[in-house]
Protein backbone atom coordinates (compact mmCIF):
# COMPACT_ATOMS: atom_id res chain seq x y z
CA UNK A 1 0.00 0.00 0.00
CA UNK A 2 1.29 3.46 -0.87
CA UNK A 3 1.62 5.89 1.99
CA UNK A 4 0.18 9.24 0.79
CA UNK A 5 2.28 11.09 3.35
CA UNK A 6 5.49 9.91 1.63
CA UNK A 7 4.43 11.21 -1.76
CA UNK A 8 5.95 14.37 -3.17
CA UNK A 9 2.87 15.05 -5.31
CA UNK A 10 -0.50 13.81 -3.95
CA UNK A 11 -2.11 14.31 -7.37
CA UNK A 12 0.06 11.43 -8.66
CA UNK A 13 -1.85 9.01 -6.43
CA UNK A 14 -4.66 6.86 -7.71
CA UNK A 15 -7.77 9.02 -7.89
CA UNK A 16 -9.68 8.66 -4.65
CA UNK A 17 -13.38 9.42 -4.60
CA UNK A 18 -15.79 10.00 -1.76
CA UNK A 19 -19.46 9.25 -2.11
CA UNK A 20 -21.41 11.99 -0.32
CA UNK A 21 -24.79 10.69 0.85
CA UNK A 22 -27.54 13.21 1.65
CA UNK A 23 -30.43 11.90 3.73
CA UNK A 24 -32.62 12.45 6.75
CA UNK A 25 -31.13 11.66 10.17
CA UNK A 26 -32.01 8.61 12.19
CA UNK A 27 -35.20 9.02 14.23
CA UNK A 28 -34.89 10.09 17.85
CA UNK A 29 -35.63 7.53 20.54
CA UNK A 30 -37.18 9.30 23.56
CA UNK A 31 -36.08 6.64 26.05
CA UNK A 32 -32.46 6.75 24.82
CA UNK A 33 -31.85 10.30 23.58
CA UNK A 34 -31.68 13.32 25.86
CA UNK A 35 -33.51 16.62 25.50
CA UNK A 36 -30.63 18.18 23.53
CA UNK A 37 -30.80 15.48 20.87
CA UNK A 38 -34.58 15.77 20.68
CA UNK A 39 -34.35 19.58 20.33
CA UNK A 40 -31.64 19.32 17.66
CA UNK A 41 -33.75 16.79 15.74
CA UNK A 42 -36.70 19.21 15.81
CA UNK A 43 -34.47 21.96 14.42
CA UNK A 44 -33.31 19.66 11.63
CA UNK A 45 -36.95 19.16 10.67
CA UNK A 46 -36.93 22.79 9.47
CA UNK A 47 -34.53 21.83 6.68
CA UNK A 48 -35.55 20.43 3.32
CA UNK A 49 -36.64 16.76 3.57
CA UNK A 50 -34.00 14.39 2.25
CA UNK A 51 -31.29 16.99 2.91
CA UNK A 52 -31.17 17.16 6.70
CA UNK A 53 -27.95 15.16 7.12
CA UNK A 54 -24.97 14.10 5.05
CA UNK A 55 -22.17 11.59 5.48
CA UNK A 56 -19.31 10.13 3.48
CA UNK A 57 -18.52 6.67 2.22
CA UNK A 58 -15.47 5.42 0.30
CA UNK A 59 -14.93 2.05 -1.33
CA UNK A 60 -12.16 0.02 0.28
CA UNK A 61 -9.84 -2.16 -1.75
CA UNK A 62 -10.80 -5.81 -1.86
CA UNK A 63 -8.51 -8.26 -0.14
CA UNK A 64 -7.54 -11.58 -1.71
CA UNK A 65 -10.62 -13.44 -0.54
CA UNK A 66 -13.28 -10.76 -0.32
CA UNK A 67 -15.16 -8.03 -2.06
CA UNK A 68 -13.82 -5.16 0.03
CA UNK A 69 -16.11 -2.89 1.91
CA UNK A 70 -16.80 0.74 2.70
CA UNK A 71 -15.22 3.33 4.94
CA UNK A 72 -18.03 5.41 6.48
CA UNK A 73 -17.47 8.85 8.01
CA UNK A 74 -20.73 9.81 9.73
CA UNK A 75 -20.75 13.01 11.80
CA UNK A 76 -23.41 13.31 14.49
CA UNK A 77 -24.18 16.21 16.79
CA UNK A 78 -22.29 14.62 19.69
CA UNK A 79 -19.74 12.36 17.98
CA UNK A 80 -17.99 11.37 14.77
CA UNK A 81 -18.43 7.76 13.67
CA UNK A 82 -15.69 6.30 11.48
CA UNK A 83 -16.68 2.78 10.54
CA UNK A 84 -15.50 0.07 8.20
CA UNK A 85 -18.50 -1.79 6.80
CA UNK A 86 -17.84 -5.13 5.16
CA UNK A 87 -19.56 -5.62 1.83
CA UNK A 88 -20.35 -9.23 2.68
CA UNK A 89 -23.03 -9.63 0.08
CA UNK A 90 -22.44 -9.97 -3.59
CA UNK A 91 -24.25 -8.11 -6.32
CA UNK A 92 -27.34 -6.43 -4.93
CA UNK A 93 -26.80 -7.53 -1.30
CA UNK A 94 -23.85 -5.30 -0.32
CA UNK A 95 -23.91 -1.99 1.52
CA UNK A 96 -23.10 0.02 -1.60
CA UNK A 97 -25.96 -1.63 -3.46
CA UNK A 98 -28.27 -0.86 -0.53
CA UNK A 99 -27.40 2.87 -0.72
CA UNK A 100 -27.82 2.77 -4.51
CA UNK A 101 -31.31 1.23 -4.09
CA UNK A 102 -32.24 3.99 -1.61
CA UNK A 103 -30.97 6.59 -4.08
CA UNK A 104 -33.07 4.97 -6.80
CA UNK A 105 -36.19 5.44 -4.68
CA UNK A 106 -35.31 9.07 -3.89
CA UNK A 107 -34.91 8.43 -0.16
CA UNK A 108 -31.23 9.46 -0.32
CA UNK A 109 -29.23 11.54 -2.79
CA UNK A 110 -25.68 10.58 -3.71
CA UNK A 111 -22.87 12.56 -5.33
CA UNK A 112 -19.36 11.30 -6.03
CA UNK A 113 -16.59 13.83 -5.44
CA UNK A 114 -12.84 13.36 -5.89
CA UNK A 115 -10.50 13.69 -2.94
CA UNK A 116 -9.01 17.19 -3.22
CA UNK A 117 -5.82 18.39 -1.60
CA UNK A 118 -6.23 22.14 -1.01
CA UNK A 119 -3.04 24.12 -0.69
CA UNK A 120 -4.37 26.63 1.81
CA UNK A 121 -5.58 26.47 5.38
CA UNK A 122 -9.30 25.72 5.76
CA UNK A 123 -10.76 27.04 9.00
CA UNK A 124 -14.07 25.49 9.97
CA UNK A 125 -16.25 27.60 12.26
CA UNK A 126 -18.16 24.73 13.88
CA UNK A 127 -18.67 20.98 13.87
CA UNK A 128 -21.51 19.94 11.60
CA UNK A 129 -22.05 17.23 9.03
CA UNK A 130 -21.57 19.76 6.23
CA UNK A 131 -18.29 21.08 7.66
CA UNK A 132 -16.96 17.53 8.12
CA UNK A 133 -17.81 16.67 4.50
CA UNK A 134 -16.10 19.86 3.28
CA UNK A 135 -13.01 19.22 5.37
CA UNK A 136 -12.54 15.52 4.62
CA UNK A 137 -13.11 15.89 0.86
CA UNK A 138 -11.18 19.15 0.52
CA UNK A 139 -14.18 20.96 -0.97
CA UNK A 140 -14.08 24.75 -0.72
CA UNK A 141 -17.57 26.14 -1.29
CA UNK A 142 -18.42 29.65 -0.07
CA UNK A 143 -18.87 30.18 3.66
CA UNK A 144 -22.64 30.59 3.26
CA UNK A 145 -22.96 26.88 2.34
CA UNK A 146 -24.16 25.67 5.74
CA UNK A 147 -26.86 23.05 5.21
CA UNK A 148 -26.76 19.68 3.44
CA UNK A 149 -29.20 21.00 0.82
CA UNK A 150 -26.98 24.01 0.08
CA UNK A 151 -23.92 21.76 -0.21
CA UNK A 152 -25.75 19.40 -2.58
CA UNK A 153 -26.88 22.31 -4.77
CA UNK A 154 -23.40 23.87 -4.78
CA UNK A 155 -21.70 20.62 -5.82
CA UNK A 156 -24.30 20.06 -8.57
CA UNK A 157 -23.89 23.64 -9.90
CA UNK A 158 -20.16 24.15 -9.58
CA UNK A 159 -18.65 20.70 -9.44
CA UNK A 160 -16.30 19.57 -6.73
CA UNK A 161 -13.32 21.71 -7.78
Amino acid sequence: MTDPFDMKDPSAAVALFWRVVFCDPEPVEPDRDGWRERLFHRLLCLLKPGFRHCFLMRRLAADAGGSGGWLIVNPHSARLDILEVADTGTGQNGYGAHVARLAGTGRVHVLDVPQLYPSSLALRPWFSCVEVVKHVTGLKPPRWVLTPGQLYDWIRRHGPA
